[in-house]
């Protein structure tokens, strides 16, 4: 079993069951979110579920989301 710890409220979770609609990211989980900083470096972000959701709203655009 793989645990990951999300990076914003720090909850345990083993797997995200939320999926993206339509596109190619159809039959695809949505939890780790890249953010390019100074110089292009990237940052990696791993989110639980609840997370997830919280970020769509902020952006939002919360029908992307399936459960």
């Amino acid at each position: 079993m793989y645990a990951m710890k999300c990076d914003r409220c720090g909850s345990y979770f083993d797997s995200n069951k939320l999926k993206i609609k339509g596109g190619n990211c159809s039959v695809e989980s949505f939890g780790h979110i890249s953010v390019k900083g100074e110089r292009n470096h990237c940052r990696n972000y791993d989110l639980c579920d609840d997370c997830v959701v919280d970020f769509f709203r902020w952006v939002n655009d919360p029908g992307v989301l399936r459960r």
